[in-house]
């Protein structure tokens, strides 16, 4: 079986739509249209976060209406929503992979509070888009939850994915290298002083190739986050082919 077909037909959670780096442009259509049952859906749902998580805030967010890949441009249709809403109509959020300059990626320990709304595991960083302005959003993410100073071209949009995990909320993500000047080291050194510091300790994820297949095909169910290990393979395979989009 190659990456392939793990990737695109058998991986049952996540769902690959694009797979390899692209520039973005993400256009606002509207608000999200909202029947009297997914009204009904959100109260209940939200009730249950809110018993796991009493602090969870229904902030502003996007939920991804359509997208299109013709030519070197990811273009995504969005539509204004709320976290809330979010629960059951779906959001477009940010796995952000941030890959240090010795080679790891930077992962979270599995925190109770988060596995309330994305699932149990150890996962990638991540963020709920409140706006149309991703990049400056991860720019803003990554000085106040990592203490370090990135700029746009140390992000690279390397894919897109549709979530369904049997025990977390439907949505999108677009996964994002984060290139570090950093040491793993250095990066843990800074993110212990960072203002509105990352959950959960950080773990080391050594970027070699029987790291990334023993994550993607043998790791026992739960280790990783359903997201974990389709970014890491995304991020690699972008490393590996050398292809840059800035």
């Amino acid at each position: 079986m190659d990456f392939k077909a793990r990737l695109f037909y058998e991986e049952p959670c996540v769902r690959v739509l694009v797979a390899d780096p692209c520039l973005i442009q993400i256009n606002k259509v509207g608000k999200a249209l909202i029947s009297t049952l997914q009204r009904t859906k959100i109260m209940t749902a939200w009730k249950e976060v809110h018993k796991r998580n009493p602090n969870a805030f229904a902030g502003p967010t996007v939920r991804m209406i359509d997208w299109d890949d013709r030519g070197e441009i990811l273009r995504i249709n969005v539509a204004a929503s709320n976290y809330k809403e979010a629960m059951v109509i779906g959001w477009l959020g940010v796995a952000m992979v941030p890959v240090t300059s010795d080679g790891y990626v930077a992962l979270q320990a599995p925190v109770d509070r988060i596995a309330a709304t994305v699932g149990h595991g150890i996962r990638v960083p991540g963020c709920t888009l409140p706006h149309t302005d991703f990049f400056p959003h991860i720019i803003t993410e990554m000085k106040e939850e990592f203490n370090v100073e990135v700029g746009p071209k140390q992000l690279v949009t390397v894919g897109l994915v549709e979530v369904r995990p049997p025990l977390a909320r439907f949505h999108h993500a677009l996964i994002v290298k984060v290139t570090l000047k950093e040491t793993f080291r250095q990066l843990k050194a800074k993110w212990k002083k960072a203002k509105d510091k990352w959950e959960g300790e950080i773990l080391p994820f050594k970027l070699t190739a029987g790291n990334v297949i023993q994550a993607m095909f043998f790791e026992q169910p739960g280790v990783y986050g359903p997201v974990t290990p389709v970014a890491i393979y995304l991020v690699a395979k972008e490393m590996m082919s050398g292809v840059k989009v800035s």
